[in-house]
């Protein structure tokens, strides 16, 4: 069903009249863990890259993937996180403006490691940010279901915005 649902999307936006997409990589990127997390974690640093794509004026179907290295408290080993979202935008003003603010809901699979022990779990995130030309500062709220307990980080950043076709 998400597979017909994902085709439906993708295909119904390359005969939109004003399809827009572009690559975004980070600049820089921070996260700060909360909760239990901040109790074994310090806060880390990674990179991403993404992929939007305008299906109607005022929404994005954004892909992403993720890297994130989180610094250890005394006595633990650093925990490693990769992970790839699906996720819309809602951008109430055009694409294409100088400023534009938007809300982004996303969920997706997170690979959390530490040293030999991975765990691969299914997460969700919501942020928001906005557009200044070609540069895009956001700041999530994210949260992996783990086995034991959930694993909830802050996500802050700064990514170069790459239009593909404009």
């Amino acid at each position: 069903m998400m597979k017909k649902f994902l085709f439906f999307i993708l295909s119904s936006s390359l005969f939109a009249s004003n399809f827009i997409h572009e690559v975004s990589l980070s600049l820089l990127k921070g996260n700060v863990p909360l909760q239990e997390f901040a109790k074994v974690s310090n806060a880390g640093f990674g990179f991403d890259l993404s992929y939007r794509l305008r299906i109607y004026h005022i929404l994005c179907l954004s892909l992403s993937s993720d890297y994130s290295y989180f610094i250890p408290q005394k006595d633990y080993k650093g925990f490693n996180l990769f992970d790839f979202n699906i996720g819309f935008e809602y951008v109430p003003f055009s694409f294409k403006k100088p400023f534009s603010p938007y809300l982004r809901i996303s969920s997706g699979i997170y690979n959390l490691k530490q040293d030999v022990l991975s765990q691969r779990k299914i997460g969700f995130g919501i942020g928001t940010g906005f557009y200044i030309s070609l540069l895009d500062f956001n700041f999530s709220y994210n949260n992996i279901l783990t086995s034991v307990k959930n694993t909830s980080f802050l996500s802050f950043g700064l990514k170069y915005r790459i239009p593909v076709n404009e």
